[in-house]
């Protein structure tokens, strides 16, 4: 037998399966062995084994579960004169940082572009990754859905498609929305939707303006519940006629989660992700002086929101959580101190989604760790394509792994993190378990505080059709 170059010993493994106490044995990047009677390793620690040997990190005491893939990043993205504060390679830092291991970001065309000339470019911005990744292809005019075969023999083969934005030019049309799930499903693959109603949006800020309410605490009036379960139910009815699946990126409601329900309950395969900030925050925060930090859209929503949201988790109707980060700077952030119409929406969060479903669901009792794994990993990977190989723990598999402390305690502050960002919504947050280790194809890029990765060393990955998750249990 060819020896291992990494043994990750006797750590707690865990899968949506259970927890067991492990060593894993690591070859040339990827899963060669499983263990569970320590046949694996020898001496050893963190630092790495005895000279001649493989590595052999001790995990005893710790978690180890599969890195974490973020479906949903905006790194190098501008919104008007703002850019993001982190890029391809500092986002992807933070990253890893909080034990992700894989992302997917978006190749967004600007007006007359093609979605495959904006992925080229969007290919050599994050030529520095220090992890793997792929990418969303958006679509907005027409023209673009004649694209989607091209772009899956490409890899991309999943989509998204806007319901708000009219006047940034992001929108799609309804026929481009249903002309778009129906070219992906037939070849196997998944459009998704940014689901609010643009034109009650509209109305609703419109009114607030002539009103003069466009003060930080009337933000999230102008962007309703009603938008969000309008879109859901339109875009339902468009995959069921189109008999095609259909994603909805970050749900903020109760009320469209019942609207994803009642659509299950016709047969619609719908799936749903959700955010970290949806299930930590409510609207309340927009009262705050600072109220212009949390600006994002959809915005925050009120505290049954964020119990149904967590419900919805736990009961296995909510599918993936990512962090849709998205940080700007304070002091662009900080436009909306005097009108919210002045504040870019984006929120960071990648580095935290682990830490906020460690410590504000499973410390409290709302997710148990397996759901944590199923949300954060092997859903993710089944639903875009990227399964057996991300996503699992087992012979094969890419070591991509997060290894966890559960007893630690800590609070967040910015100088914690290891994104650019110059502020964090999360700040004074106590959490309960804290990363102390991630490893990217077998190689430590994250230790104890420190990335000790490389620019450069992440993957584009070319994902497969997402057939295999079309009959995938939406409940039980």
């Amino acid at each position: 037998m060819q020896p291992h170059d990494v043994v990750v010993r006797g750590g707690t493994v865990v899968t949506p399966g259970g927890r067991h106490r492990l060593d894993l044995g690591i070859r040339d990047g990827r899963v060669a062995a499983i263990s569970e009677d320590g046949s694996l390793a020898g001496a050893g620690s963190l630092a790495g084994g005895p000279a001649g040997g493989p590595e052999v990190i001790d995990a005893r005491g710790k978690l180890v579960l599969p890195g974490l893939i973020d479906v949903h990043t905006h790194f190098g993205l501008t919104s008007g004169d703002i850019a993001t504060s982190d890029d391809f390679y500092s986002g992807s830092v933070a990253a890893a940082c909080g034990g992700v291991t894989t992302f997917i970001d978006f190749a967004t065309p600007e007006p007359g572009q093609s979605v495959s000339a904006a992925l080229a470019e969007r290919l050599r911005a994050a030529s520095r990754s220090v992890i793997d990744y792929s990418f969303h292809g958006v679509l907005i005019e027409p023209p673009a859905v004649e694209e989607v075969g091209a772009l899956m023999e490409q890899g991309l083969t999943s989509f998204k498609l806007y319901m708000a934005y009219k006047a940034r030019r992001l929108m799609a049309g309804d026929a481009t929305l249903a002309r778009a799930l129906a070219a992906a499903g037939k070849r196997g693959g998944l459009a998704g939707v940014h689901a609010e109603d643009s034109d009650l949006v509209d109305e609703t800020t419109a009114g607030l303006v002539r009103a003069g309410k466009t003060a930080m605490p009337f933000f999230a009036a102008g962007r309703p519940p009603e938008a969000e379960r309008a879109a859901i139910a339109r875009a339902c009815r468009m995959a069921e006629d189109a008999g095609a699946p259909l994603y909805i990126f970050h749900l903020s409601t109760a009320a469209g989660l019942d609207e994803i329900r009642r659509a299950r309950a016709r047969g619609v395969r719908v799936w749903a992700e959700t955010c970290p900030h949806y299930l930590t925050f409510t609207d309340d925060v927009y009262g705050r002086a600072d109220g212009y930090k949390f600006v994002i859209n959809p915005p925050l929503r009120k505290r049954e929101d964020v119990e149904a949201l967590w419900a919805g988790l736990a009961g296995r109707e909510v599918q993936v959580v990512s962090s849709d980060h998205c940080p700007f700077p304070l002091a662009g952030k900080a436009r909306g101190a005097a009108s919210f119409l002045e504040a870019p929406a984006g929120i960071g969060g990648t580095e935290l989604i682990l830490t906020v479903l460690l410590s504000e669901g499973v410390a409290k009792g709302r997710l148990s760790l397996e759901r944590v794994v199923q949300v954060t990993s092997s859903d993710p990977a089944r639903l875009f394509g990227l399964y057996p190989r991300k996503g699992h723990v087992g012979p094969g598999a890419d070591a991509d792994f997060v290894i966890v402390d559960p007893e630690a305690e800590w609070t967040i502050a910015p100088g914690e993190l290891h994104s650019l960002g110059d502020h964090t919504p999360y700040e004074g947050l106590r959490a309960h378990g804290r990363v102390v280790l991630t490893m990217s194809h077998g190689r430590v890029i994250y230790r104890d505080g420190e990335f000790v990765g490389q620019a450069g060393a992440g993957r584009f990955l070319k994902r497969g059709p997402t057939r295999q998750v079309l009959a995938f249990p939406l409940e039980g």
